[in-house]
């Protein structure tokens, strides 16, 4: 019973280490240890005299613990006490009924991809993981990870080509992964990399299976969603009527304002050019803060690309200029349909070219 509520896994708080299966032969066997909380002798680690001999094999007294933390605890009793002891185990133990008795939906495949941003990589650990994706849990053990960090980004014309070809091989792979002899039934989404190739990400990733998008909040340094803050809301309107009705461009104006006169010089009179913003506020950074946000973003979105295919019939490519949070790029990415929307040419800005530059076409 000890075993089957700890689900062979150390007790001890922060270990979690699995006990039935050598760690480097990948041997199966019994590798635990039995630990007792009061001692069942009066002399051992907190033993007790009235009490040793009446609790010593009660399964409340008993912990699963690997060797080196069964060593641990009994040699350093100050430092583990029983009430501490009991915490471990209670909180251990409490998981562990929480986390099995989850229901098969409530799993998640969770998909990483970094890249460098300037000169700086931002890592995802499973408990940043963990905690956003919460009450879901990862269906594997392992990840399903993009790392783009080993490309070089500076001057190399080949890093666009490379990151398509990486993302193009794991989505591919992705959506072929069984698990349990079930097939993909939820993505869990982290990234990080510049927005062109989030929105490539986000237009290989299927309308068939659910995803969960997630972003980097500054402030915590975490994945999760807030849960409170005013909603934001987002409309659609004609910066301005070009002369050429084969001609579109669309601003997405979210963690910054992204003007006319930022646009290269080819955007000229001929090109008629939408806009997507806030409503009430200034575009800004850390300006998509729920998942309420997110998704009133992602109709904004899905409507302005409805409207801008039924006024220009034959469309046949939107020149897209975003300034949006990581999440946002992917929804924009994932939020194109092959027989339906026009090709969007992905533009993003250059500080070495200072203004933009087309970088990605999708769809």
């Amino acid at each position: 019973m000890l075993v089957a509520r700890a689900a062979g896994r150390c007790e001890f708080d922060g270990c979690n280490k699995y006990l039935f299966r050598d760690p480097v032969t990948k041997t199966a066997g019994n590798f635990a240890q039995v630990a007792h909380i009061i001692a069942f002798s009066p002399a051992g680690p907190r033993g007790a005299r009235a009490l040793a001999a009446e609790i010593k094999d009660d399964l409340p007294n008993l912990m699963l613990l690997c060797h080196v933390h069964h060593i641990l605890v009994d040699n350093n009793e100050a430092l583990y006490p029983v009430r501490a002891l009991r915490a471990f185990k209670r909180r251990h133990e409490a998981r562990i009924k929480h986390l099995t008795g989850l229901p098969s939906d409530s799993f998640t495949t969770v998909l990483i991809l970094k890249s460098r941003i300037g000169t700086r990589t931002v890592q995802v650990t499973r408990a940043q993981v963990q905690r956003a994706i919460a009450p879901r849990y990862p269906a594997a053990d392992d990840f399903v990870e993009i790392d783009l960090t080993t490309i070089p980004d500076d001057n190399n014309p080949g890093f666009i080509a490379s990151a398509k070809a990486a993302i193009d091989a794991h989505t591919s792979r992705l959506y072929e992964t069984r698990y349990d002899g079930k097939p993909l039934t939820h993505i869990s989404v982290f990234a990080l990399a510049p927005i062109p190739i989030l929105m490539y990400l986000g237009s290989h990733l299927s309308d068939k299976v659910p995803v969960a998008l997630y972003q980097r909040h500054r402030d915590t340094e975490g994945w999760a969603w807030k849960t409170r803050g005013t909603p934001v809301q987002f409309g659609i309107h004609r910066v301005r009527e070009g002369s050429d009705r084969d001609a579109v461009a669309l601003l997405l104006s979210i963690s910054g304002r992204v003007g006319i006169n930022d646009l290269p010089r080819a955007i000229d009179g001929r090109f008629t050019i939408y806009e997507i913003a806030p409503l009430t506020i200034t575009p800004r950074l850390r300006l998509l803060r729920t998942r309420a946000d997110l998704g009133a973003f992602t109709r904004a979105y899905e409507a302005a690309m409805t409207s801008i295919t039924t006024d220009h019939p034959g469309l046949t490519e939107v020149l897209l200029f975003p300034a949006v949070p990581a999440p946002a790029a992917i929804a924009a990415g994932r939020a194109l349909l092959e027989k339906r929307h026009p090709r969007v040419v992905v533009y993003d800005f250059d500080k070495r070219a200072n203004g933009f530059t087309e970088t990605v076409r999708i769809n």
